[in-house]
């Protein structure tokens, strides 16, 4: 099994366009990313890893 996108960005509490966002991406980009359609690329993984890491430090989202 891979990756759970979707789960991790509901742990960041985003939105898909929150993310999408934070992560200079579409919002089409995630969908893909969650539904297993697109991969994202090892920056882009670098990067979700990232927020997840500083929202699971910190306890805070994009909005706090």
């Amino acid at each position: 099994m891979g990756i759970d996108y979707k789960l991790l960005r509901e742990t960041a509490q985003m939105s898909e366009v929150e993310f999408a966002n934070e992560l200079k991406v579409t919002p089409e980009l995630i969908l893909g990313w969650e539904t297993g359609l697109i991969e994202p690329s090892p920056i882009e993984k670098k990067k979700i890893f990232a927020i997840v890491k500083r929202i699971a430090e910190t306890g805070q989202g994009i909005d706090d």
